[in-house]
């Protein structure tokens, strides 16, 4: 999705948070697509992701009175669209009605999950520009503790400690949660 339409996603549902009745037909407008297309890579062309995109829209609308507007809106719909792919696939799987879903994404041999390569590139993404923000040492610390070096060094420990406290600050304060 291009950056003006992100900044439209989020002024929209600024205005919806506000109360704007007006905004209502311009969010489902520009939120729909989105949602569908991302139930849709999630789930497979199947009526579960139909059913996901439809259900996470009705949260979208049911929850815009707490939406943030300092957060990006698409984020935020489409965390709430992640959350309904995952509890209809949860819901599908304890029902047995069909192929657990899982069947369907599970790696090929020798290939990693899709699923789980894109949430590691994208954390990673995220977590980048706040690991560049440590110090030289604080990096080595989390380097080592990431690759759970486990040293005796109690100053050692410490740093790692201290490194990982940081980024969690800076996490919340981005992301809203550790």
């Amino acid at each position: 999705m291009a950056s003006c339409d992100r900044r439209a996603v989020t002024e929209s549902l600024s205005r919806l948070a506000l109360g704007e009745r007006s905004a209502i037909n311009p969010t489902f407008n520009l939120v729909w697509p989105v949602v569908r297309a991302f139930c849709a890579s999630y789930l497979g062309q199947r009526g579960d992701a139909e059913d996901a995109a439809q259900n996470a829209i009705i949260k979208v609308f049911e929850r815009a009175a707490t939406y943030d507007p300092r957060r990006d809106g698409l984020t935020w719909v489409l965390t709430i669209a992640l959350w309904e792919c995952r509890t209809l696939r949860r819901r599908a799987e304890r029902r047995s009605e069909s192929v657990p879903l899982t069947a369907v994404n599970e790696p090929s041999e020798g290939r990693p999950d899709p699923e789980a390569e894109v949430t590691l590139k994208r954390t990673l993404e995220a977590l980048m520009p706040l690991i560049d923000r440590l110090s030289d040492e604080e990096r080595a610390a989390l380097s080592d503790a990431l690759n759970e070096v486990q040293r005796a060094n109690p100053a050692q420990r410490k740093r790692k400690q201290r490194a990982l406290a940081q980024l969690r600050r800076w996490w919340e304060v981005l992301h809203g949660t550790a």
